[in-house]
């Protein structure tokens, strides 16, 4: 049973983890436009508010969170428009 993933929705209690997967990616590739990793409070109020409109999953394993995803409008300032 431990290779079991299951996918639910994410709660603030899981900024931690989240946390903790996402700083490496943010200090470590250029895969993101952010320079400094958000806290584990900036990550909680950023799941906080992505839940108001849209859809913020965990993936867990082991009751450990192995990966997130999320929804965000095309306005979200991770998102730069295409120039042409």
């Amino acid at each position: 049973m431990g290779d079991v993933v299951t996918v639910r929705t994410a709660a603030l209690g899981d900024a931690a983890e989240i946390q903790a997967i996402y700083s490496p990616i943010v200090e470590h590739t250029a895969v993101t436009f952010e320079e400094v990793p958000p806290t584990i409070d900036e990550m909680a109020g950023r799941i906080e508010e992505t839940l108001l409109g849209y859809h913020y999953l965990v993936a867990e394993r082991g009751g450990r969170v192995i990966g997130f995803a999320y929804a965000a409008p095309a306005s979200h300032p991770c998102r730069i428009p295409l120039i042409s």
